[in-house]
């Protein structure tokens, strides 16, 4: 697969943060838009379902590819 392309400086200024895996930054609560590794995205999603949040890992939070299948590489939070 190859690697998306790193944050330009217009996402930035939008509130993109880049993210490589690990710990849920957000609490479960938070609204985000996710950006996936594939170059798809969803907006306005709670990690759970964006695949950040995994019940079965320790602390109940970690980054997870959704389905299994495309990491999650950039987040903005929508509504905190």
């Amino acid at each position: 697969m190859a690697h998306p392309a790193p944050l330009n400086p217009e996402d930035i200024k939008a509130g993109w943060v880049a993210h490589e895996a690990g710990p849920c930054p957000v609490s479960p609560e938070t609204l985000v838009h996710v950006r996936y590794e594939d170059g798809t995205d969803d907006a306005w999603t709670s990690p759970a379902t964006a695949g950040w949040w995994d019940a079965e890992e320790p602390e109940g939070s970690n980054w997870h590819s959704r389905d299994g299948d495309s990491g999650i590489i950039a987040y903005r939070v929508v509504q905190a």
